[in-house]
């Protein structure tokens, strides 16, 4: 079975402007129109068998609106083959609450995004979030590293995503296995130790980083944007 773990769909009356404008915003031409239908079609082309959908929050006002559509969209989601997350802000005050409802509506997780919710990974709204999320056995699912759309600054480094780890890692067994993506470097958190491995990065080493993964295994890995 292939799970893609890591798509977008948006709105049918706005998904082609927000596709274009993220295609405009990160250089890179886009492979569907941003809807639902359209990521089914790439699946059926690619021989997926699933595929995630993750919401990004980029507003407080957009949580329970969007979360209380996902929900209601799920049963047609499941039989397009998609399994939704919900999404949060950090700046969204009655977060407990609402990942109550999207646990108690069958949302196996939620998606953070630092970098377009404007705040450091490892600000205590996000670790709060987290820290909830985690007591609720929710999973949380965060962008790591720098976005291709916004280099301003990087909202959730290497060291960000320690920090974190260090604050909340007593409460859920599942800390103890992490990778992270940052940017051009590439982290991994194992059994309460980091290892920066940055030489990995090369194309060249993609083999030989593949056999360390294997070697430190069981571990969830997500290398997004790699190939």
């Amino acid at each position: 079975m292939i799970i893609d773990f890591h798509t977008h769909t948006f709105p049918d009356k706005s998904s082609e402007k927000i596709v274009n404008h993220l295609a405009h915003i990160g250089c890179i031409p886009p492979h569907t129109d941003g809807s639902v239908i359209g990521l089914f079609s790439s699946m059926k082309e690619a021989d997926i068998d699933y595929s995630v959908n993750l919401p990004v929050m980029t507003k407080p006002s957009q949580v329970e609106k969007v979360n209380s559509s996902l929900i209601q969209q799920q049963e047609y989601l499941l039989d397009m083959k998609i399994i939704t997350f919900g999404g949060m802000h950090p700046s969204y005050t009655n977060y407990k609450e609402e990942l109550l409802r999207l646990k108690q509506a069958g949302i196996p997780g939620i998606k953070l995004h630092p970098a377009y919710q404007n705040v450091d990974l490892d600000d205590i709204r996000m670790m709060r979030i987290i820290d909830e999320a985690s007591s609720q056995g929710l999973i949380t699912l965060v962008h790591a590293g720098i976005d291709i759309g916004i280099y301003d600054h990087n909202y959730s480094s290497v060291a960000h995503i320690l920090k974190l780890l260090k604050e909340i890692e007593n409460n859920k067994d599942s800390l103890n296995y992490k990778i992270v993506y940052d940017s051009w470097d590439i982290a991994i958190y194992y059994n309460r130790k980091s290892y920066k491995i940055n030489y990995y990065t090369d194309n060249a080493y993609v083999k030989e980083l593949i056999n360390l993964l294997i070697d430190i295994s069981p571990i969830h890995v997500d290398l997004h944007g790699w190939s």
